[in-house]
């Protein structure tokens, strides 16, 4: 047999930690103008502030692996082409003393690539450098926790930094004098709407480019390579192609909007890895000589998305695997979904990218541990065609249509989006969802009633119980004076400024703010945030649901940020007490006597 070995793939092999050769995820061992490009709007925003005269310092700042050293790279090399390496000019000069080269306003750009490599104390002397000179322009690298070990050293000098560094944190703006940009990294989505998202550059390059695939063709292995049918599965320009696509952007943006922040460094890793199953050519050119079947299905770009193939340490430290792999829809028992799978798809020989299970009447289980074998062999066929289902939800044709967020276990997904997405929601559907919610906090403090009944209660949080069916009320708000918003509106409303943010990073509103009071004059708004899995939760608690345990975290957190609005109430000699889904007031009559007073 004739096999090949495309570079290509072992290429997508250094993209992967759990793979020894691994090397391709740091940008100061890959050469900026040979990898593969990803256009972010970071990148586009510092290279025109960088350009403006009265910018001296741009800070950028988030987790490691957002592709900072690697955006320095690229600020060398779109600007002055004499550069032979721009990995040894930030090695040499990137230390914030050096200039790296001179703009065309005649001013010079100085690069820190890594704050960390700098003492405490050197590095905040050079960011004050920075802030005095005016005939350069400063980029820092910095992950916020060393940017602000630096801040915290009590130099004057440095009080500005630390003004930018919390406007951007707490009201999404990058710079308030136009002196100093400070960009948060860790907004930037992986999986922003408009068909230009990050994960679709990725998919777009690594399987779209059939120049990449060309040595396939002459492979023996290819008719039962994995790797080679996932990148036919994902490049097809047919309509199930594009879901298949669409399916792994909506996963990711997603994981996103439930709190995890994904790094660039995290989507090659997740796309290398669900590209070649976690393969390389040599052992798919092993098992195809081994002459067994029915391997490849384990391997399908479907499965290995959900951390399928990654031991439980990989799965803990690569955080997109663990946040994929808890809404994985195999594990999700939809009727419709369910009623609409293929299961004479058998493997028994048609099909090698698909488990084998063969459904056979004579081989029916005669003992139960017969009984178990096949119990079990159903259950892996029925998750492995739920997972396939997923990434093809866009062009199934079952009635009703079941769309990828509820596949993956949020029902309430589209609520959230219209919140979020929808400039102006019909009126009708956002007093539905604004119900909804309410109710739905009130349930998470104990206190269920129905929904629409015009009003809020916040128990008070010293007696609130959940195992008994009164609960003494803090503070009453009317529904009609509750707002639903972005984040990007909320910051807008706290901070009475418009934000940039979104301008600055590839952007995703992450969260729904529930503007609960927008309290009194000169006072702060209070409200509270969900992300999309807290939504759900609350959205799921108005309908009965009651899973304390496993939302124990999340129902402290709210429960911590509605006793603000409670310590606010007025102190007054009636107390409201919420029974069996009715108020009464209690007084306290002559003789300590208590009475009630209304329902």
């Amino acid at each position: 047999m004739s096999f090949q070995v495309n570079q290509h793939v072992e290429r997508l092999a250094g993209y992967q930690p759990f793979d020894s050769s691994f090397g391709q995820l740091y940008a100061e061992y890959v050469d900026t103008r040979q990898s593969d490009q990803l256009e972010t709007q970071a990148f586009d925003f510092v290279s025109e502030l960088i350009h403006d005269p009265h910018v001296r310092l741009i800070i950028l700042t988030g987790d490691a692996g957002h592709g900072k050293t690697h955006l320095c790279g690229r600020l060398i090399t779109s600007n002055d082409t004499s550069i032979p390496d721009p990995r040894e000019h930030l090695r040499t000069h990137g230390d914030g003393k050096t200039a790296i080269f001179t703009l065309p306003n005649r001013r010079a750009l100085h690069i820190i690539k890594d704050l960390s490599e700098l003492d405490r104390d050197l590095a905040g002397r050079r960011l004050e450098d920075a802030l005095l000179a005016d005939d350069r322009v400063t980029v820092v690298c910095a992950n916020e926790g060393r940017l602000r070990a630096v801040l915290g050293r009590g130099s004057p000098g440095l009080g500005p930094v630390k003004e930018a560094l919390d406007l951007v944190l707490n009201a999404g703006q990058t710079s308030k004098s136009g002196t100093i940009h400070i960009i948060d990294m860790n907004h930037q989505s992986v999986a922003a709407p408009g068909g230009k998202s990050l994960v679709r550059q990725a998919l777009k390059t690594w399987v779209s480019d059939g120049r990449k695939w060309t040595s396939c063709q002459d492979c023996d292995a290819r008719p039962e390579c994995p790797i080679y049918q996932n990148h036919r599965l994902l490049a097809a320009e047919d309509t199930k192609g594009e879901s298949r696509r669409a399916g792994t952007e909506m996963l990711l943006r997603v994981v996103e909007q439930t709190g995890q922040v994904v790094t660039i460094r995290e989507l090659l890793i997740f796309a290398a890895h669900a590209i070649t199953g976690g393969l390389r050519c040599s052992d798919v050119h092993e098992r195809v000589q081994k002459q067994k079947s029915g391997w490849q299905a384990d391997h399908m770009f479907h499965q290995v998305m959900f951390g399928t193939r990654l031991e439980r340490s990989d799965l803990e430290r690569l955080r997109v695997f663990q946040a994929a792999e808890m809404l994985d829809p195999g594990t999700k028992a939809i009727r419709p979904v369910d009623d609409t799978l293929h299961m004479d798809r058998d493997g028994t020989g048609v099909d090698p990218f698909v488990p084998s299970m063969v459904v056979d009447s004579a081989l029916a289980p005669k003992n139960h541990q017969q009984l178990r074998r096949d119990s079990e062999k159903r259950r892996n066929l029925y998750t492995f065609l739920r997972r396939d289902s997923y990434f093809e939800a866009a062009v199934e044709s079952q009635y009703p249509h079941i769309p990828f967020a509820e596949r993956l276990g949020l029902r309430y997904y589209s609520e959230f989006e219209k919140i979020l997405f929808e400039v102006a929601p019909v009126q009708q559907d956002y007093v539905r969802i604004r119900n909804r919610l309410l109710s739905g906090l009130e349930a998470v403090q104990g206190a269920r009633r129905s929904e629409g009944t015009g009003s809020f209660l916040v128990v008070d949080s010293a007696f609130a119980s959940h195992r008994g069916s009164a609960a003494v009320v803090a503070r009453k708000i009317m529904s009609g004076s509750v707002q639903l918003m972005s984040q990007n509106t909320w910051w807008q409303v706290q901070a009475g400024g418009a934000p940039n943010l979104g301008d600055a990073v590839d952007w995703v509103d992450r969260q729904v703010f529930v503007l609960l009071d927008a309290g009194r004059e000169g006072s702060t708004p209070l409200a509270v945030d969900l992300n999309c899995r807290q939504f759900e939760f609350v959205c799921r608690a108005a309908q009965g649901l009651s899973s304390r345990a496993f939302f124990q975290a999340d129902i402290r957190r709210i429960m911590a940020q509605l006793a603000d609005l409670a310590d606010g109430a007025s102190a007054t000699e009636e107390i409201t007490v919420l029974l069996n889904g009715r108020t009464s007031q209690l007084v306290i009559d002559v003789g300590d006597v208590i009475q009630a007073t209304g329902a």
